[in-house]
């Protein structure tokens, strides 16, 4: 019957997975480096999530990591060896009759496509090992490297100035073409900088309340910067300006929600005025334990005063969130940050009921007087 050739079927299609995940996993132990592993991952493509042959081959994704970051770890070893060549050489070592300046960005484009080609190839596999803690500590390799190379590119540009003005012939075009328009390199690597802080600030700064109200925007940010990653560069037509407005919309969207952030800030301040000091006062003459009854509606109008003022000014704080954030007042998601707001007044208010009976707990106020407390609240 039909559950009978289908179970005969399955258990067929099983016993090829899984002589296919043996093939795979055999293949990937036969590769000789990072390139020949990428290329057999690449090969076998979306038949490595099948359920499987992904449960055999997922232990070679770590093999991959320790591969990378042992990359990475080179990369930084020959930086290191370089830098100290050139503190005791004044130069870094350079193939025979290389130009100093043309044969140190040369290096280090080399250096750079050495550690980047891998990373790329990585981050493009979809594995759960991508959100690894290991994954993130080789990442801030990735970026320390960037960071590195960067610096040292600065320098050999200001070693291109001060040759320039000593009036030198010998200096190399490609280097002449780079400094032609240094002044504008600089200002991309500045704004390029701006945006970054900016982005991280973001990521690493939004609360989980706060992220789906500024997913599309976030979203919409992604898409520009994937432009950056994979087709431009900086001889691109108008280059100067997709920068620039790259930068305007990452910082807007980091100050915009900073201000809100500082706004909620400002809301749990205004619900902390009135948990530090409780409604009620004991006489100040000396061994007087009897508490100050005779000004107590003032002082409870006054309370509830305040509290009304604090309330409208939330409301306030809350609409201008709703603008900064750029969300409908009927998203899900803004329904689940007022109540978040909700809480932070919430709590307020128990701390400052709590503050009032911690008072009267610590003073060891007679039973009639806190019987009598009771009433008149």
């Amino acid at each position: 019957d039909f559950i009978s050739d289908n179970e005969i079927f399955c258990d067929r299609i099983a016993d090829l997975d899984r002589r296919l995940g043996r093939i795979t996993c055999q293949a990937f132990t036969d590769t000789n480096g990072l390139e020949s592993m990428f290329k057999l991952i690449h090969v076998f493509g979306g038949l490595l999530e099948r359920s499987i042959i992904h449960n055999d081959f997922k232990q070679n994704y770590n093999i991959v990591l320790e591969q990378l970051d042992k990359e990475m770890d080179d990369a930084k070893k020959i930086f290191d060896e370089q830098m100290e060549f050139q503190q005791e050489y004044g130069s870094i070592q350079l193939n025979r009759n290389m130009p100093k300046v043309a044969g140190s960005l040369m290096w280090a484009d080399e250096l750079k496509q050495r550690y980047t080609l891998p990373m790329e190839q990585f981050k493009a596999i979809d594995n759960s090992i991508n959100h690894s803690p290991d994954t993130k500590r080789v990442e801030d390799k990735y970026e320390e490297l960037n960071e590195l190379l960067r610096k040292f590119l600065e320098t050999v540009l200001r070693e291109v100035r001060y040759l320039e003005i000593k009036d030198r012939k010998d200096i190399p075009k490609t280097a002449l073409d780079i400094y032609e328009h240094n002044d504008t390199y600089l200002a991309y690597i500045n704004n390029l900088n701006y945006t970054v802080s900016s982005y991280n600030k973001i990521r690493e700064t939004v609360s989980e309340v706060e992220y789906p109200l500024i997913e599309r925007q976030v979203e919409s940010i992604d898409q520009q910067l994937e432009k950056a990653e994979k087709t431009l560069t900086w001889a691109t037509s108008n280059i100067g300006e997709y920068i620039l407005q790259t930068r305007n919309k990452v910082f807007d969207l980091e100050q915009r929600l900073q201000k809100s952030k500082n706004n909620v800030q400002e809301i749990q301040n205004l619900m902390s005025t009135w948990n530090k000091t409780p409604l009620y006062e004991r006489a100040h003459e000396k061994g007087e334990t009897l508490l100050i009854l005779s000004d107590l509606d003032e002082r409870l109008n006054k309370h509830y005063r305040e509290i009304r003022e604090a309330g409208e000014r939330i409301h306030i704080l809350l609409n201008e969130n709703k603008q900064y954030l750029e969300v409908d007042t009927n998203n899900d998601y803004w329904k689940a940050y007022v109540e978040y707001v909700d809480e932070i007044v919430t709590d307020g208010f128990y701390a400052i009921v709590q503050c009032d009976l911690d008072f009267l707990k610590k003073k060891q106020i007679q039973k009639i007087i806190l019987i009598h407390y009771f009433k008149l609240r």
